[in-house]
């Protein structure tokens, strides 16, 4: 979202109000393989992804996963909570998945609203 709607300054961020969903998805028929530079590239490299994905779907391909190009490190944290203390438990790759066509019987709930907080604004690589 911050990519998408060129937060570039830090105070951009707090005006950013979104409600995030968790959303139950498979899992993706296949991973992208294009180099890893043009998966996490910029605007610059929009056509060869598009056009990856245009090929996977005439494939027969109903969906598709790729490393999140938002992100400089690659990584999202997960935490715990022990004794009432948060802590980073551990990272996971932080990945985007396309599922072509319309949604049909998504399962999700209502998680938060709100803003990101100001660590993911530092990780997000601008377009």
């Amino acid at each position: 979202m911050l990519r998408h709607e060129e937060i570039t300054e830090l105070e951009d961020l707090f005006d950013l109000e979104r409600a995030l969903w968790g959303v139950d998805v498979p899992e993706p028929d296949i991973r992208v393989d294009l180099p890893l530079e043009v998966l996490t590239g910029g605007i610059e490299t929009y056509p060869a992804c598009q056009e990856e994905a245009r090929r996977l779907r005439a494939s027969g391909h109903r969906s598709l996963r790729a490393p999140s190009a938002s992100l400089v490190s690659g990584f999202a944290e997960r935490y715990q909570v022990v004794e009432g203390s948060q802590s980073t438990y551990d990272l996971v790759p932080a990945e985007t998945f396309v599922f072509f066509g319309e949604p049909v019987d998504l399962v999700g709930m209502p998680l938060a609203e709100g803003h990101a907080e100001p660590p993911v604004f530092y990780d997000v690589r601008p377009r």
